[in-house]
């Protein structure tokens, strides 16, 4: 492994606005673009025109430095939504797909596979450190230091994958004994530590949860065909564990809604329902991508499906279901 190159517990001024209700290469159906370049952190590789781009970030994602500090002030984030499922899958193949709705953005896809902690894939906006189709990495990859901590979807080496979603309230707690998170660096946690949905739960504990202009909620799953959906009401955590067909979330507080069945106040969360009960929870990865192509919306800026059996990633950029990217953890 290689030293951490650079401190990355330093974040500020990350602004998301509201919606609505490998150096290898993908095998994608068209050539992608290949500018690559050599970084002192890693390898950085466009992969398709959406924009899209890779990058194997080397060393560590400096959780443990980040962990020793309360979690700074001012990260300033507005509401974003999504859709997302939790599948036991076919033949042990356990799923978890999402949807992520916002602007055109410029995305990447980061490989980190640290000295100190599991290795993992997740999707990041790039907007978010200052990108645009004007600005591009590949131009000034400076800012990717610290692309590790915005994780907006992800899954590690043991197969544990994550999604978090917009809701209109979420209190994570002001004990002054625990240090402090902000809402993203919850997935990076995760990412880093847990192996398993019981682990990922057990780690709430030593946190608080900042949620200064995003509330969110967490759909989190493992290879075993467990997930949860992690909500925080009244400064404390809530956990509603999934049943054996599967679990879906979108943008309501489920703890205080309550549904039963698929009579939600949200098409999205109502449609993947009865898709689940219908199929028992028995989809594959082509059947997932589907599922999350039929609740999109023009919003809808990437749909992916980890298997965290094989460790695959089922990647679509802008809507384009014909023309998925596929990649592994780790690449080959």
């Amino acid at each position: 492994m290689i030293r951490r190159l650079y401190p990355l517990f330093l974040l500020s001024g990350l602004f998301i606005a509201l919606s609505a209700c490998q150096q290898p290469s993908p095998t994608p159906a068209s050539t992608p673009d290949t500018s690559f370049m050599q970084l002192e952190f890693g390898a950085l590789h466009q992969v398709s025109d959406y924009p899209l781009y890779e990058l194997h970030y080397t060393g560590s994602t400096g959780l443990d430095d980040y962990l020793k500090k309360n979690a700074p002030s001012g990260s300033q984030f507005s509401p974003f939504a999504c859709s997302v499922f939790a599948v036991p899958g076919v033949d042990g193949q356990a799923l978890l797909g999402r949807n992520f709705d916002w602007d055109l953005h410029p995305a990447m896809l980061l490989f980190t596979d640290p000295p100190d902690a599991l290795a993992s894939v997740s999707m990041v906006d790039l907007h978010y450190l200052g990108y645009s189709a004007e600005k591009t990495p590949l131009q000034d990859p400076a800012a990717l230091q610290r692309a590790p901590f915005l994780p907006f979807d992800g899954m590690n080496e043991a197969g544990l994958a994550v999604g978090m979603m917009a809701v209109n309230h979420a209190e994570g707690g002001s004990d002054p004994a625990k240090t402090t998170l902000e809402d993203l660096d919850l997935i990076r946690l995760w990412l880093d530590r847990a192996h398993n949905v019981p682990e990922a739960i057990q780690l709430l504990d030593g946190f608080n949860l900042r949620f200064e202009e995003v509330p969110l909620h967490y759909l989190v799953a493992d290879a075993s065909g467990a997930a949860a959906l992690v909500e925080f009401v009244d400064g404390k955590p809530v956990v509603q564990y999934g049943d054996a067909n599967g679990l879906v979330s979108t943008n309501f507080i489920v703890a205080e809604e309550k549904p039963e069945g698929a009579n939600s106040s949200c098409n999205r969360y109502n449609h993947m329902f009865s898709v689940l009960q219908g199929s028992a929870g028995r989809l594959d990865a082509p059947q997932g991508l589907t599922l999350l192509k039929e609740v999109s919306q023009p919003t809808t800026r990437w749909s992916v499906v980890y298997n965290l059996a094989k460790k695959e990633i089922t990647l679509v950029m802008g809507r384009d279901y014909a023309q998925p990217l596929r990649f592994t953890l780790p690449p080959p």
